[in-house]
């Protein structure tokens, strides 16, 4: 790895809290300041939108809710022709989809219909015989029957519910029994809260250190035993970038009081620069290595695996892995780290090409030691994005052109794409090679980013958003157990962790700005369904719907908690 002097400022994006420090080793002084982002409340105003619409229905004394709400469950006030007023995805009274608005007493699915008529809702979804029944609020308003309270969160938290004299069995979700009503509201387990501590405990003490580094840092695939054995890879840049984002966002979502979180992003980092690097030749020098063989310290210069060929690296994760190593920089003023990211950054402008409408700036692959590259189209841009932005904001105007010769494209090129065939968004995981093998992960993250940067990135970031979303929404969305969920990639359309909480970020950040109630409620199911994954040890399964623990770890854990919190970000009430 190179060594450079250099003296910047770095932004530290997100929650972490900056610090600053000298380093010794380097004699760079690298100083942090907060840029986070202004979710929460009436996120809207901050993004120059018009103000979120606001719950404008008084409801009945007896209903023992806060406040007005959206509508009115009862009977329907608020909403349009069509659509009636049920418990949403996300624990609120919304206007929904009427559909078939079936009456009292008849057979349903809060899920997939038939839907309950006005003034009532599906009881018993996903049981042996979910049938309508009536709303209430009260005693009384059932006649001789009870009027049991539904689980409704937030602002609709109270005493509207259905005339029955208990709540619905629970069913079970993953690894946990939970909730289901209205219309897929999942009453999870635990807390939000509550469960990412568990799972973050697990990690901290399950597993013996190997190598001097976490089990997590150099293994892609175990499970409840430890025993990576049988681990067929590590996915370095991006399974430790993520984590790094994980432990310092989880920190400070913590209130920075349990010095493990970031310690162990220090630990994921020191793997990054000190074991998975390519040599210091070729046309890639001293880069993160995409692949590796699990559990090796060093990577030999051969390391490639799965798809990867031996000598391979793929260039779209090195922002990841960089942008990363920016982050534990700005939050530790360590600055190895953010002197390999600024490496990285600088091989990457080296080797760019202009992009067109059939190849990315980048290949998807590329061997390290001539350039020869692999595959013409690379769909996960933004993290490179990212990785410059960064560097630019802190001074490193050099990779101004490269940065706007990226921007460009996506702008121009990849974005408008995915109103067509999507085919400039294919190719991010490594275990795949088929060239029109497209994917949601790209395309969401890249959704998130413009609207974490809105104007100072792209003036026209709703309008690119929402191609963006439509087309993860249209081709990657599928049915499990009912549930909408977001799965991976054409050709293995699963809702595994990492694209599923990738893709609830940017439904959450898209919610907050603009008030939509659909992607809001998309948002909140989809991480309730993932802290259903997590087991009461704290092992989550690396998919929604399924059980088990471990499994593709980055699915499991690291590229999870950071979208999670990103989400929390957006809707703070949820945690609780």
């Amino acid at each position: 790895m190179r060594n450079f002097l250099f003296s910047m400022l770095l932004v530290s994006c997100g929650h972490a809290t900056a610090t600053t420090s000298n380093d010794t080793e380097t004699g760079a002084d690298v100083s942090g300041g907060d840029a986070t982002d202004s979710f929460g409340g009436d996120a809207s105003a901050d993004a120059g939108l018009p103000p979120l619409p606001a719950p404008t229905i008084t409801l009945p004394a007896a209903c023992g809710v806060g406040g007005p709400q959206f509508c009115n469950p009862l009977d329907g006030q608020g909403c349009e022709v069509g659509r009636t007023c049920d418990l949403a995805a996300d624990g609120t009274w919304q206007c929904v989809a009427a559909g078939d608005a079936v009456g009292e007493g008849a057979t349903c699915s809060g899920l997939t219909g038939p839907f309950c008529g006005k003034g009532l809702t599906c009881f018993g979804t996903l049981g042996s015989s979910a049938t309508c029944k009536k709303l209430c609020c009260g005693a009384g308003s059932c006649g001789a029957s009870p009027c049991t309270p539904l689980d409704a969160i937030g602002i609709s938290k109270g005493g509207v519910g259905i005339c029955a004299a208990n709540l619905p069995e629970p069913v079970t979700l993953g690894n946990q029994s939970g909730g289901v009503e209205g219309r897929g509201f999942v009453k999870t387990w635990k807390t939000w809260r509550e469960a990412l501590a568990l799972q973050m405990a697990y990690y901290a003490t399950a597993c013996d250190d190997v190598g001097g580094y976490p089990l997590l840092a150099s293994a892609t695939h175990f499970g409840s035993d430890c025993n990576a054995s049988g681990s067929s890879e590590v996915i370095p840049a991006m399974q430790d970038g993520t984590a790094i984002l994980s432990y310092l966002e989880y920190d400070a979502f913590t209130g920075h009081v349990d010095p493990r979180w970031i310690k162990t992003a220090l630990r994921y980092g020191d793997y990054l620069v000190n074991e998975a690097v390519t040599p210091n030749d070729g046309k890639w020098p001293g880069v993160f290595r995409s692949t590796g063989k699990p559990m090796t310290f060093p990577q030999a210069p051969d390391c490639g695996i799965r798809s990867d060929q031996p000598y391979e690296i793929e260039p779209d994760k090195l922002g990841i892995a960089g942008y990363a190593l920016l982050r534990l920089t700005a939050v530790t003023g360590v600055q190895k780290y953010a002197i390999a990211a600024l490496h990285n950054a600088t091989v990457l402008a080296q080797n760019m090409t202009d992009g067109s409408a059939t190849t990315s700036p980048w290949p998807f692959r590329v061997d390290y030691r001539d350039n020869t590259p692999n595959g013409d189209i690379s769909g996960n841009m933004v993290w490179n994005l990212r990785l410059f932005d960064t560097l630019i904001a802190g001074g490193r105007f050099e990779l101004q052109p490269a940065r706007d010769k990226l921007w460009k494209w996506m702008r121009d090129v990849q974005i408008p794409n995915a109103a067509g065939d999507g085919m400039l968004w294919a190719q991010f995981f490594e275990d795949q090679v088929l060239p029109n093998n497209r994917t949601a992960w790209a395309p969401a993250a890249t959704a998130s980013y413009l609207l974490e940067r809105r104007e100072q990135l792209d003036p026209d970031w709703q309008k690119h958003a929402e191609i963006l979303l439509k087309f993860v929404e249209a081709n990657f969305v599928d049915a499990w157990q009912g549930f909408p969920l977001c799965i991976e990639q054409d050709f293995d359309r699963k809702p595994y962790g990492g694209v599923l909480s990738t893709y609830a970020q940017a439904e959450a950040r898209y919610a907050a700005l603009t008030g939509d109630a659909d992607r809001r409620a998309r948002a909140y199911m989809a991480i309730a369904l993932l802290i259903q994954s997590v087991n009461s040890n704290g092992c989550p399964g690396h998919r929604a719907l399924d059980g088990g623990c471990g499994g593709w770890q980055e699915d499991a854990h690291t590229d999870r908690v950071h979208n999670i919190l990103a989400v929390l970000s957006a809707f703070p009430g949820w945690a609780d």
